[in-house]
């Protein structure tokens, strides 16, 4: 294939690349990725929390009067990372994890009494 023909081709592929961009059609990689984008935004938009900040604050210090500020300590981390307070959890879906724990640990405390 001589250079010319090469440039012909290219210069072809280009053209249809331009009509299709301004067709709207996908051009691949970069509508991907703004698809995924779009999906994590719906996904964190349709999240509806179970619990509120405040029934797990109520529940944190139950958790603290009933088996001790370490043990709250420990289920804080463990379940929503190193935040100095139950407060600063901005995130419904660990707000629901932390409740779920602290529901489990009060449970199987009650258990054992």
């Amino acid at each position: 294939m001589s250079l010319e023909q090469k440039i012909e081709l290219l210069t072809a592929a280009v053209e249809r690349l331009t009509a299709a961009m301004s067709n709207g059609a996908s051009t691949g990689k970069a509508d991907t990725a703004e698809k995924k984008t779009e999906k994590k935004t719906e996904t964190k938009a349709t999240y509806e929390p179970k619990h509120t900040m405040e029934e797990l604050q109520a529940l944190g210090a139950e958790i603290r009067e009933k088996l001790g500020m370490d043990k709250a300590k420990e289920l804080r981390t463990k379940h929503a990372g190193e935040v100095a307070k139950l407060s600063e959890i901005k995130d419904p879906k660990v707000i629901d994890a932390c409740f779920k724990a602290f529901s489990e640990a009060l449970e199987a405390a009650a258990e054992e009494v």
